[in-house]
């Protein structure tokens, strides 16, 4: 087994653990602040905005860079949040394992080293790369896709690895 196969796996059930009935909702601002964010910052400020929106219904516009406070009232408007990365990392962490998250690590991994997001036909075929990829090794689209990440990454953290150290409020 390719370390980070069951990265996605490993943080749902972190997150359920943590979050009870509010996991989706976690989920949905975990992937509404991963953009630029490390797996730790990405734990800590979902955090936060958890923790915002169940004490006031919303989020501190201070508290986040403007590119997470605009996809968090995404997931506040729609349950989603803003961005076709940010929405394929939310359906794979509820569980829906067919979509591929593009980030700046697979864009690197695929040779785009000049810029930090892909344009659509770059991500196109990332995305239809990995998918022929996980079909011909008989995984699921996520599960090889984390495999790919976390092996550019080198390291396999997951969301788990960051929320038990988490101070609840």
């Amino acid at each position: 087994m390719r370390p980070g196969r069951y990265w996605y796996t490993r943080s749902r059930q972190a997150v359920k653990r943590r979050y009870g009935k509010d996991w989706k909702l976690v989920c949905a601002l975990l992937a509404a602040v991963s953009a630029r964010s490390t797996v730790s910052a990405t734990a800590r400020l979902a955090d936060i905005a958890y923790w915002q929106i169940k004490t006031t219904g919303t989020v501190k516009r201070e508290s986040f860079i403007y590119a997470h406070y605009k996809s968090i009232q995404g997931v506040l408007k729609n349950g989603q949040p803003n961005g076709r990365k940010c929405r394929a990392l939310y359906q794979n962490l509820i569980g829906n394992e067919q979509f591929v998250p593009v980030d700046i690590w697979l864009m690197r991994l695929f040779g785009i080293t000049n810029k930090d997001r892909p344009n659509k036909s770059e991500y196109d075929l990332i995305e239809r790369t990995i998918r022929a990829d996980a079909n011909i090794r008989g995984l699921t689209v996520a599960q090889r896709q984390a495999e790919l990440w976390c092996g550019v990454r080198g390291k396999s953290d997951d969301f788990g690895d960051y929320l038990a150290q988490l101070k609840l409020f």
